[in-house]
């Protein structure tokens, strides 16, 4: 999708868990196709997931991202079950909270997501043993958010969250 892409901070590292990073566009031009491409930019290839969601109702200007709502955490020890990206406050009611993960897990198992998320795309490679996937929540409210994903197995693991207004 052309239009004004915008990335938000890279969490984790490609060596250990994986990076979560997330990117927005804000008055796209759609076409009947899209390309998007993902490239290894240093290190030891790893492993690469790539979700895409869109949504309407959100506002068409560089005000669709909730300044310093972006936040990331990692666990790069192999051993979590359970990761946080970090709290969020929507400003206002209705707005888009998007989260999304990336690990080295060996099983084909997808994570879950608590706070009401609901997760809408995961991927898994048997081939290079890493997964990642997003969730959202349209938010009816002003309060904090932070959500746990829960994994299958204990794993490296990185996850990040930002809001975006209507």
């Amino acid at each position: 999708a052309a239009g004004n892409w915008h990335a938000l901070t890279a969490y984790g590292d490609d060596q250990t868990g994986g990076i979560t990073q997330l990117f927005y566009c804000y008055a796209p031009t759609i076409g009947t196709s899209e390309t998007f491409t993902i490239k290894e930019t240093g290190g030891t290839p790893d492993y690469f997931a790539l979700s895409i969601v869109a949504f309407s109702g959100t506002q068409t200007t560089s005000g669709v991202y909730q300044a310093s709502s972006d936040h990331g955490a990692k666990d790069s020890t192999g051993t979590a079950t359970t990761l946080q990206p970090g709290s969020v406050t929507p400003s206002q009611t209705g707005a888009l909270v998007i989260s999304g993960f990336s690990s080295d897990s060996a099983t084909a198992t997808p994570p879950t997501i608590d706070s009401s998320l609901t997760a809408v795309a995961y991927e898994h490679s048997t081939v290079l043993a890493g997964d990642g996937g997003i969730a959202y929540l349209i938010d009816s409210s002003t309060s904090a958010i932070n959500p746990t994903w829960t994994m299958a197995a204990a794993q490296a693991v990185v996850t990040s969250i930002a809001v975006f207004l209507h």
